[in-house]
């Protein structure tokens, strides 16, 4: 009896361990043309190899699965001196996949030859990696019955083993000619696991993301833009009306690409124009301002250039702008102004945030109470005790007074606060600075310098423009190495506060955004002299970055800066977007 519990206990152990798992790692070894197995016999011995075929004869190649990224971190300089110098380690998290019915056929040891002829006339198979084995499974099927109805035919063909289960999709890879070796044959009428996609889920990195906005075509802009003086517009912004929660307007704002002018004479034009001129995309005058020729130059490239053929191609497989490793309560937050079921999931959180997100909603839903004011004190307090902690920037008001919240001014001010205390992670939601432009504005005004610790969502669409997509994935290849994620965090927090910001830069912090751009292209340049592949890559990573600085310009002059403001704006947004990765060239 006691052997039988130890081992209950051990089996729940297990189970826990599984179900508390948030994601697993592998191993890119690159993007390849034409890629076949046999092309990587020397990387077999580490693990699973297995490929996702892209248009074009494209092939990102991974290697293993690995539960741990200390595992992946052991073998990524195997692979790299194996000849694979660009191989990085890439997270899957799980939350990103859904739940599957599937039949497993077999488990196969990958250390011995496997018969994949046996499987033929199995359907759609794709492997499990478990280890140094993989499971061999089919479907996907659409309920447990139409799985139980497959499976006595999948048993009568010599397979008396197999079962019906539930998997996360995100463990599947699909078996094809390059993981079998051309050994399988492909099933008659393939079943696509992606029929079903979640809603709110980011594509997984081995999945084409796919947007229902498209910005194929510029939208339509009103002549004139809303100056900065007065009430701040931010992208976005909604006029909040009456009570009740969430309020009937969405909070998440339309998506758009600036349309770019052709009367502005500018810097970042320039530079487009004489890369373009030397791609012999453009023939124009090399005279600053960003016309049809210009236009047409750029597009010409993006069609002629191989390199920018190719990276065209990567970013349209990689998830834009997404967060990876947010938890309940973040998404909670962030949905909380269009979602009326995130309320229900913010009862009962004890967390300071939480509760000064609950006195948020309380206030506008029912106004000023001593309920608010009970819930929004014990969170500040709760945020700002100390205990074990060491406050190393004391916020500019006194945490442990008590106050009234009488006005929303106050509200969002401490809602700012907490979001800023020591330890905190949780970042202010971007619906916030949408919804209350005015008092988001005077209470980081108020605070100044303590703004800098209040982390903020990534809010900004700038990852979404296909300018952006592009140079960002050849910034990727430059990186070397992969950012920390808090090097991340850091710079997505900066561009959403320039993103939301009607606040021009200081004349110190422009000064400072233009010498690290004179830097790194000072720094690219010599690196491109060393090497002609260097000298492609340069030659291509130009192209969209200073098409990103136009398209950015435009951005702050929508917003209302003047054209040298929104210089200094956009290069500072350009450091967020690609600093992480090229900063080994600074």
């Amino acid at each position: 009896m006691k052997q039988f519990f130890l081992l209950f206990s051990l089996l729940c152990s297990i189970a826990i361990a599984h179900a508390q798992q948030s994601a697993y790692y592998t191993i890119h070894v690159g993007t390849f043309i034409g890629a076949k197995a046999q092309d990587f016999d020397q990387l077999r011995p580490m693990g699973f190899l297995y490929a996702f075929e892209m248009e074009n004869n494209y092939f990102q190649v991974y290697l293993g699965e690995f539960d741990q990224r200390t595992q992946a971190e052991r073998l990524l300089p195997k692979v790299k001196a194996a000849g694979y110098g660009g191989a990085e380690i890439q997270e899957r998290p799980l939350n990103q996949g859904r739940t599957v019915t599937i039949i497993q056929i077999a488990t196969v040891e990958l250390e011995k030859p496997i018969r994949w002829e046996r499987y033929n006339g199995m359907g759609e198979l794709f492997g499990i990696i478990s280890g140094n084995r993989l499971k061999l499974v089919t479907g996907v099927y659409e309920s447990l019955n139409e799985a139980r109805q497959a499976l006595s035919d999948i048993q009568g063909k010599g397979f008396s083993d197999a079962f019906v289960k539930n998997v996360n999709s995100m463990y599947l890879h699909r078996l094809g000619p390059f993981e079998t070796q051309n050994q399988l044959k492909k099933p008659l009428i393939p079943i696509k696991i992606e029929d079903k996609p979640l809603v709110k889920v980011q594509p997984s990195a081995n999945e084409p993301r796919t947007t229902t906005t498209s910005y194929d075509q510029p939208p339509t802009r009103p002549a004139t833009t809303t100056p900065r003086s007065g009430t701040p517009v931010y992208p976005g912004a909604t006029e909040t009306t009456g009570r009740g929660w969430p309020p009937a307007a969405s909070a998440t704002p339309a998506k758009t690409l600036p349309t770019i002018r052709v009367n502005v004479k500018r810097r970042s034009a320039l530079e487009l124009q004489k890369v373009l001129k030397a791609e012999k995309t453009y023939a124009g005058a090399l005279d600053g301002y960003y016309g049809a020729g210009t236009q047409q130059g750029y597009e010409t490239a993006l069609k002629q250039n191989p390199e920018l053929q190719k990276y065209s191609l990567l970013m349209r497989y990689q998830a834009a702008g997404s967060m990876v490793g947010e938890d309940q309560l973040q998404q909670t937050i962030n949905r909380l102004a269009d979602d009326p079921n995130a309320l229900l999931a913010l009862e009962g959180q004890s967390q300071p945030i939480a509760k000064a997100y609950q006195a948020y909603v309380l206030y506008q839903t029912l106004g000023p109470s001593n309920e608010v004011n009970n819930l929004m004190n014990t969170a500040i307090q709760a945020a700002f005790s100390t205990g074990k902690r060491v406050v190393t920037q004391l916020p500019p008001f006194d945490y442990r007074a008590t106050y009234a919240y009488n006005d929303l001014d106050q509200l969002v001010l401490h809602l700012l606060y907490v979001h800023g205390a020591p330890g905190n992670t949780y970042a202010a939601p971007c619906w916030l600075f949408r919804m209350h432009p005015q008092e988001t504005a005077r209470a980081q005004a108020t605070f100044s310098g303590f703004s800098a610790a209040v982390p903020v969502q990534n809010c900004d669409q700038f990852q979404e423009w296909p300018e952006v997509r592009l140079m960002s994935a050849i910034a990727i290849d430059l990186a070397g190495q992969q950012p920390s994620q808090q090097e991340l965090t850091q710079a997505s927090s900066e561009r959403s506060r320039l993103y939301l910001s009607q606040v021009s830069l200081s004349q110190q912090s422009q000064k400072q955004a233009q010498a690290w751009q004179d830097g790194l292209w000072e720094n690219l340049n010599a690196w491109a002299q060393r090497d002609p592949l260097n000298q492609r890559l340069i030659t291509a990573f130009k192209v969209p970055y200073f098409q990103s600085q136009v398209r950015l310009e435009d951005f702050y002059m929508d917003k209302g800066f003047s054209s040298d403001e929104a210089k200094g704006m956009a290069i500072a947004t350009l450091a967020t977007l690609v600093g992480p990765y090229v900063k080994r060239f600074m």
